[in-house]
């Protein structure tokens, strides 16, 4: 019927789309900051990682597709919400926020990447005495909202009844609204930055994971914590993709590495377009937020890699 070959249509044009989608925007806000050598390379290395196609390649039906662009949509946002400068800084944070609720609706494995922003969000403001803790609290806001709009959308007058830890509930905006107390706490004890800011950071990020915990008691028991046993020994440790790298036999290892060998020359390539960033001078300062965001998924995504291949595409794109 014509809704079925429309349907398959689309498995093959969409996936295409939203990489492309992808690529522009990493073109976009990178492309500006290097040389036109680096330019060349960033250009090569976006379009030839493996991990990266073979999440878009047309006809395959994943949600990879889908959250790898909506991750780079939230790292550009946060990069320009960062730079910017004038009136609407704290309305962009709040939209910042809204992508982040989106990745998480997506796929709940985006919630590392979310971590990573706020952390850097959480660091530009202990480690910079320009920083202010309002950019956070925008962003934590749009999470607050976005998380719980989504919860209604999807479940409707159960929105808030559910308690699972591998899909959107109310486990999250509340955890974002018990970490946007604290950001508004921080902000009225008026630290200097340094030490005394990253300390009351850390208490403040362990006084919320205490909370969680109080509230949520099975969240010790982690994200996989509701899924059946039964199912976990049969079917999660036969799905290739959330194998560790490192195999039973140091064949396998050797197998298994030789098929991620893009990483090296990847990482390689990473730092020297780094180095030749016009504004190396300044990765620490405000003027480098989009390195800085970078910078983070590539220090996350990098060992969870070795663990489960699965997070290779944001690897990618980190690098």
């Amino acid at each position: 019927t014509g809704f079925s070959e429309g349907l398959r249509l689309w498995a093959f044009v969409l996936p295409v789309i939203l990489g492309s989608a992808t690529v522009l925007m990493i073109w976009r806000t990178y492309a500006p900051l290097i040389d036109r050598r680096a330019q060349a390379v960033l250009a090569v290395l976006t379009v030839c990682q493996a991990s990266f196609i073979f999440a878009f390649i047309p006809g395959r039906i994943d949600h990879q597709a889908l959250y790898v662009p909506v991750v780079v949509w939230l790292v550009v946002a946060a990069s320009r919400h960062v730079l910017r400068a004038g009136t609407g800084r704290f309305r962009h944070g709040v939209f910042v926020g809204l992508i982040a609720s989106l990745s998480l609706w997506v796929a709940m494995e985006t919630i590392l990447a979310v971590g990573a922003v706020l952390a850097v969000y959480g660091l530009r403001w202990a480690l910079d005495s320009e920083a202010s803790l309002e950019d956070l609290a925008a962003v934590l806001a749009g999470l607050v909202i976005g998380t719980s709009g989504a919860l209604v959308i999807e479940n409707g007058a159960s929105a808030f009844s559910s308690r699972a830890f591998d899909e959107l509930s109310i486990i999250f905006p509340t955890f974002f609204a018990l970490a946007l107390a604290a950001v508004f706490v921080l902000s009225r004890l008026d630290l200097p930055a340094g030490r005394p800011r990253v300390l009351s950071g850390i208490s403040a990020a362990l006084a919320c994971a205490g909370l969680m915990v109080i509230l949520f008691p099975t969240l010790k028991g982690g994200p996989l914590c509701d899924v059946d046993p039964f199912y976990a020994e049969i079917r999660l440790t036969r799905i290739g993709e959330i194998q560790s790298l490192f195999g039973d036999t140091p064949q396998e290892t050797i197998a298994r590495f030789t098929q991620a060998w893009f990483f090296v020359p990847v990482a390689f390539a990473t730092v020297v377009i780094a180095l030749r960033s016009r504004r190396r001078r300044h990765l620490l300062s405000s003027q480098g937020a989009p390195w800085q965001f970078l910078v983070a998924l590539f220090v996350l995504y990098a060992p969870l890699t070795l663990w489960q291949f699965r997070w290779s595409p944001l690897l990618a794109v980190a690098t």
